[in-house]
């Protein structure tokens, strides 16, 4: 949960051997509620981020909305 009067947040959680950096945007300053998410650079349909592989880090940005 992120406090709607904040832009965003983001921090890192290593999984089964993979590095997840997730940042978390919020333009219109919501508080829930995913709009789009990408991972690596790509958009991912819903809100589960796929298993990396061990030794990877994987670049995941969540916009609520």
């Amino acid at each position: 949960w992120i406090p709607g009067s904040w832009g965003g947040d983001g921090g890192s959680r290593e999984f089964r051997g993979a590095r997840y950096d997730i940042k978390v945007e919020s333009p219109a300053h919501v508080c829930r509620g995913v709009r789009t998410m990408t991972v690596n650079g790509t958009p991912v349909d819903g809100n589960r981020i796929p298993l990396q592989t061990p030794g990877t880090v994987c670049n995941v940005t969540v916009t609520l909305g």
